[in-house]
């Protein structure tokens, strides 16, 4: 009698795996025909919208932040002192770079004299040269750019050397650009970026913290999509928490992107540089368009 208890036991439980197993495999099957679907751009995006771990809704309200037209029009006093600092990687070194444009920009806009120095990562220690950059000249007091872009370097560097980076009173600082992305995984972009902006946030109570959403990969470059994710995560954290960004991922896609990036696949060209500062531009004149 217990043989047969357990042969019938065993029986009931065989059907009902066999019959989880029928239902595991259908799903199976459907997963994986989705999975075999060809992944166009557009397949692709939608993929990623619905599976990947993108920041959720907050039911919280939006944070009241710093924005452009709190501080561009400040630029108007031309007794006041103006600091903008970027923390970045090596897509804003350099003097050919969209950060020195862009100080040239408003220069030029406002009639003020800009002075640039540019972090050096070939020193030991890393540090401001001593020769800077004359960016403008003007009157009054001088516009100065701290630009902390980095060769090679991700958001972690650049929090474990905000103090050396922004060598000023934090209260003094105006415009904070955040521009990094190419030198992260996907999943690590948004959590250390976060990191970073938090403490700017914190250390500069006067300034617009401005995320930067940087520009695609060309197609051969491996990380292309891991870097595209990285910064729509980074993007819809950023609007969510109330910071103000500037898009240039989205016109560079537009445009002929194999034309504005070099033989690295993602540095730009001149021309790419150009444009790039032409998208900063017009967010830094919409936000004070009345100025002369």
């Amino acid at each position: 009698m217990g043989k047969k208890r357990r042969r019938s036991g065993s029986g009931r439980t065989s059907k009902w795996v066999y019959g989880v197993l029928g239902v595991l495999a259908v799903g199976a099957v459907a997963v994986t025909a989705v999975a075999m679907q060809p992944r166009t751009p557009e397949t692709t995006i939608a993929w990623n919208r619905d599976h990947t771990a993108l920041p959720v809704d907050s039911p919280e309200p939006i944070p009241v932040r710093t924005q452009l037209v709190d501080v561009m029009p400040r630029l108007r006093d031309m007794s006041r002192p103006f600091n903008i600092v970027t923390l970045g990687d090596s897509t804003g070194a350099g003097r050919q770079t969209w950060t020195a444009l862009t100080g040239e920009w408003i220069g030029q806009k406002y009639g003020r004299t800009v002075k640039g120095s540019q972090w050096d990562i070939h020193s030991e220690p890393n540090g401001y040269g001593p020769v800077g950059w004359n960016l403008s000249e003007g009157e009054g007091a001088p516009v100065t750019y701290w630009n902390g872009s980095s060769a090679a370097k991700d958001a972690v560097y650049s929090l474990e050397n905000l103090d050396e980076l922004a060598p000023l009173p934090g209260e003094s600082v105006d415009l904070v650009f955040i521009n990094h992305g190419h030198n992260h995984a996907d999943y690590e972009l948004l959590p250390e970026a976060r990191d970073l902006i938090e403490e700017a946030t914190a250390r500069f109570p006067n300034a617009a913290i401005v995320v930067i959403l940087q520009n695609p990969e060309r197609e051969a470059s491996p990380h292309r999509e891991t870097q595209r994710m990285g910064v729509a995560k980074l993007g819809r954290w950023a609007q969510q928490q109330g910071y103000p960004t500037i898009d240039v991922y989205t016109p560079f896609s537009e445009q002929d992107v194999e034309a504005l990036l070099d033989d690295t696949l993602y540095h730009p060209t001149l021309e790419g540089y150009k444009f790039w500062a032409g998208v900063v531009e017009k967010a830094l004149d919409d936000a004070d368009p009345s100025a002369s």
